[in-house]
């Protein structure tokens, strides 16, 4: 039987006896595992032999429940979470890009009053448009007017009304606490799936093709305390940095950001140097937990046949990190995961391209 077909392993870290209210460092492991089970014969292949001698074998198997997980980007989940962290401690509100747009704000207005009055001739409208002569006009028109408007909703008026929004929720903020403690989290699940050689009793050499299919978590959690001012705050209100500024009014910014979240980079950099001065304390936590599956096909190679075996193995491992000052985000990484209001958004400027 192999030695660790069912076993069980837990290493927490050492703890920190009083001071239940405030945090320390701390991980712990645990890994579980079931090793291999399933059936399998055993055979004299020597020509000499008339009477081939079977050896049946059923119940555990030896073999190792080795198959090492893909790691998951780490850095994309922690600026994640570091984000939602400054969204509590400082707000989304930047009033300064706001008022710098604000020639393309009147622009949205004039162009919904020329929206509402085709709506209001819209008989007159559509009787010109849908001749016979002008249906691939009509057709044209339709599709860059889709085209703008989602634009104009998704990257203009969205954001507009959450900046009138987050204006008057400020102006009723009140500070009861002379410091508060926050917390930003972002996690992560991917399927596993995919196939490895492994040395399966009776079919040790070259191995058994492996099925291992399951699941790979990871969250990450950032917490700080930091002291609260009172009167207003005017980081709260309108971003201070002048790049960052200059980086939200250029064209297209938005769709670097697809690939490279530089603007949450330069707006959690400012927050991190701006609280700085504020910080009395916080953490880092990253939870990791693994739960996996193999299975293995028939597989038969001289003189030995392996028609089925199982295996399972989980791990969770934990592990919290102090801070010692206000964490400032790590350098973007590229990622390409456009959702379906990306997709739309994509199509809408290629068909403005156009």
């Amino acid at each position: 039987m192999f030695p660790d077909h069912d076993n069980r392993t837990v290493t927490p870290g050492s703890l920190i006896k009083g001071a239940r209210n405030e945090d320390h460092p701390w991980q712990y492991s645990i890994t579980a595992l079931r090793g291999w089970k399933g059936s399998g014969r055993t055979w004299n292949s020597d020509p000499q032999y008339i009477n081939l001698v079977w050896t049946e074998i059923s119940g555990a198997l030896n073999g190792p429940v080795d198959w090492p997980l893909p790691p998951i980007e780490t850095s994309d989940l922690y600026n994640q979470a570091l984000e939602r962290l400054n969204a509590k401690a400082r707000g989304t509100l930047d009033l300064s890009v706001s008022l710098a747009e604000g020639g393309q704000t009147k622009k949205m207005f004039s162009s919904v009053a020329k929206t509402l009055n085709h709506a209001l001739h819209w008989r007159n409208y559509v009787k010109k448009r849908f001749a016979p002569k002008n249906l691939r006009e009509w057709v044209r028109d339709g599709s860059a007017g889709a085209a703008n408007g989602w634009l104009q909703w998704t990257y203009g008026w969205k954001p507009l009304l959450g900046d009138v929004f987050q204006s008057l929720d400020e102006r009723q903020r009140i500070v009861f606490n002379k410091v508060e403690k926050l917390k930003g989290r972002a996690s992560f699940n991917r399927e596993v799936d995919f196939e490895k050689y492994i040395g399966i009793e009776p079919v040790t050499s070259p191995g058994s093709l492996v099925s291992v299919s399951g699941v790979n978590k990871q969250a990450v959690t950032i917490c700080v305390k930091i002291s609260t001012r009172d009167g207003t705050d005017i980081s709260r209100w309108s971003s201070l940095n002048p790049i960052s500024i200059a980086y939200e009014l250029t064209p297209y910014s938005f769709v670097v950001d697809w690939f490279f979240d530089v603007g949450s980079y330069l707006r959690n950099l400012e927050t991190g140097l701006l609280y700085g001065s504020r910080f009395m304390g916080g953490y880092v936590s990253t939870l990791v937990v693994q739960k996996t599956d193999g299975t293995a096909a028939g597989r038969a190679v001289d003189g030995a046949l392996l028609r089925s075996a199982t295996a399972w193995k989980d791990r969770i491992t934990f592990n919290r990190d102090m801070l010692t000052s206000y964490p400032l985000p790590q350098r973007p990484s590229f990622k390409a995961d456009l959702g379906s209001g990306r997709m739309l958004s994509a199509a809408a400027l290629l068909r403005q391209l156009l």
